[in-house]
């Protein structure tokens, strides 16, 4: 065994494949033996110990680390398999399951969007250049001529890729230069919020098919007849004026589209 007091790593042989060390963590006061495991399961799962798809211990193995029944083992898998953490497979074994990615039409912040309590979401800024686009320059109320600043960027969900966002907004909120600023900050929105830019409202369009740009399944290493979601953002400040369009290409696999409603008084 390997760790502390608090929390420590247990061996788990798996035949034909690379061992894994399972973090197991010292029960709390009060807490049931069923819940201490179901919290073990999701730490695990949150440190990518057990990745989506991936079949964890058996229920001989939790049985003996434990120290409990097979009935403690097989509530506990049951809580998580009903909570959609888990799902089963008859003769095979237990298995993580892909929680959805919940794109929130009621929010811009692309960290807002994910339950960071299972993905840890980051960024990666491919390009970010000035460059000119008539229809989206048209789309921002400049003349056909005047250059736009294009930002594209890769999404990843515990290091896998999940999304591509290509951002255009005017030169005179963002330039190629302020890369460095983009970089520091993380976001993009927060950045242009320290500039007393900020989301009035916001327009979301989505359509769901095979596109042609190899570039986009490249960076998703995802099929290329496989679907993308495709979605367009048109983000306006509080004078109704558009300040950012923004096109998502989303795995398909990884996403669902959640769309909020509430009742004006």
């Amino acid at each position: 065994m390997i760790g502390t007091k608090r929390e420590w790593q247990v061996p788990f042989y798996r035949k034909g494949q690379p061992d894994k060390l399972v973090w197991v963590t010292a029960l709390a006061e009060g807490a049931s033996k069923y819940q201490h495991m179901q919290k073990d399961v999701a730490l695990n799962i949150k440190r990518k110990v057990f990745l989506p798809g991936e079949r964890i211990p058996p229920e001989s193995w939790y049985r003996k680390v434990y120290g409990v029944s097979s009935i403690t083992v097989r509530k506990a898998f049951l809580g998580l398999i009903h909570d959609e953490i888990l799902y089963a497979e008859q003769g095979k074994g237990t298995f993580v399951k892909r929680r959805p990615l919940h794109w929130k039409t009621m929010s811009g912040n692309f960290a807002d969007n994910v339950e960071e309590s299972w993905y840890a979401p980051s960024t990666r800024i491919l390009d970010m250049r000035s460059v000119v686009k008539p229809e989206v320059a048209k789309l921002l109320g400049l003349q056909p001529t005047e250059p736009v600043t294009e930002v594209k960027r890769l999404r990843y969900m515990n290091e896998e890729p999940a999304a591509v966002s290509i951002s255009y907004l005017p030169t005179a909120i963002l330039t190629a230069d302020d890369r460095i600023f983009l970089e520091r900050q993380r976001s993009l929105y927060k950045l242009l919020e320290e500039r007393g830019v900020k989301p009035y409202s916001t327009k979301e369009t989505f359509s769901i098919g095979v596109i042609s740009k190899k570039e986009i399944y490249d960076l998703l290493k995802y099929g290329r007849n496989a679907p993308v979601i495709y979605g367009q953002r048109f983000n306006y400040d509080g004078a109704k004026k558009l300040f950012e369009y923004t096109r998502n290409y989303l795995r398909s696999d990884m996403y669902q589209i959640i769309c909020y409603h509430q009742r004006m008084s």
